[in-house]
């Protein structure tokens, strides 16, 4: 096994190293450079369970004893899973279709408070709610849903207890007439604006416009992380005020965009995933360092694995550790007591797992 993951970390560096010569080509080379962790150690997740029949996965959070899963079941014709945290599956729901109680695909928001599971989902324009001690003592009983009011701008939506944020991706052409669309707005619990920040790490438009934005809201609500799918940039902010914390410069924007759109180079990584906030750090799903074009084309037994490095910061943007793992993360959230992740794993063959690893 140390051979195994030896020889991975040399073909992961390989690859690295295409990337980033090929990345800083064009680019104002003292801007962009990778965070140096003082604690690199690789480990293995724990298969909790699969492979699933999963197609694609949007998010996974724990509710105590609990994991939530929002994923495209193409056996069970369902979107949110209960697992516990030994990988049994407790119960299903958010059957596809548009009915009440049922969703058309995974275009929403997942929010996990205690026990209570909710899911705006933005193509019905309703909120899907359920309590999860009830659902599974009531044989799967039933989901609440009531319709809800959404800006057609706002891309995802996160609670920060007395806070809501709300995130919003604006393109050059957005804007008509005097119509206010801001990319970050804080508001408060009767929606009245508190606070919002219209600027972006980069310059490009249609690429911000094209990109993916994962946001994490930290537990006390006093802070907020974002990274983009195809941007190497981390963004940290204090809250509500949105007081910029940090913004850090790892990789360029190595995708084309000429019409909104994500099109591939031999310099494109997925470079984030997922990010999980807590009071006190930030753990992103990083992958940066795989270009995906040439890393497909080599034989298989020689491929790195992208996406498999949790980077560990605190919230000044100081990096504290990075954990090299053996499977590719999709999500992934961080217990209440900080001691696992657990996550939506894939593998080479891009069959589904849930895992857990030790912090």
């Amino acid at each position: 096994m140390l051979i195994e993951m030896t020889g991975r970390l040399l073909r992961n560096m390989l690859v690295l190293g295409t990337i980033l010569l090929a990345g800083c080509s064009g680019h104002e080379q003292s801007r962009y450079g990778l965070p140096k962790f003082p604690v690199v150690e690789e480990k293995n997740f724990e298969i909790l369970t699969g492979p699933l029949m999963y197609t694609m996965s949007s998010a996974i959070q724990e509710s105590g004893p609990y994991l939530v899963v929002m994923a495209a079941d193409a056996d069970l014709q369902a979107y949110c899973h209960i697992y516990d945290k030994q990988g049994s599956l407790l119960g299903y729901t958010f059957h596809r279709g548009r009915a009440r109680g049922e969703i058309v695909g995974l275009v929403g928001d997942l929010f996990v408070s205690g026990e209570s599971v909710t899911y705006v989902d933005r193509i019905k324009k309703a909120s899907l709610t359920f309590d999860i001690e009830d659902f599974l003592s009531n044989d799967n009983g039933a989901v609440e849903e009531y319709a809800v009011l959404l800006s057609r701008w706002e891309d995802s939506r996160r609670i920060a207890r007395d806070y809501e944020v709300s995130y919003a991706k604006i393109s050059p052409v957005a804007k008509t007439g005097d119509e206010e669309i801001n990319r970050i707005t804080v508001l408060d619990q009767n929606e009245n604006v508190v606070a919002t920040d219209n600027t972006y790490p980069e310059e490009d438009g249609w690429k911000n416009w094209a990109d993916t934005y994962h946001l994490s809201v930290s537990p006390d609500g006093s802070k907020l992380a974002i990274v983009p799918s195809w941007s190497g940039t981390m963004e940290l902010f204090d809250l509500p005020d949105l007081q910029r914390r940090y913004t850090g410069y790892f990789a360029p924007q190595e995708f084309e965009s000429t019409n909104g759109g994500v099109g591939f180079t031999d310099k494109t990584a997925l470079m984030f995933t997922d990010v999980c906030a807590t009071d006190t750090r930030v753990y992103a799903a990083w992958g940066g360092d795989v270009a995906l074009q040439p890393n497909e084309r080599l034989p298989e037994s020689e491929r790195a694995i992208p996406v498999n490095k949790i980077d560990i910061f605190d919230w000044n943007g100081k990096p504290l550790r990075q954990i090299v793992t053996d499977y590719r993360i999709d999500h992934m959230c961080i217990d209440s007591e900080e001691r696992n992740v657990y996550a939506v794993l894939r593998d080479p063959e891009d069959s589904y797992y849930i895992g857990r690893v030790s912090l």
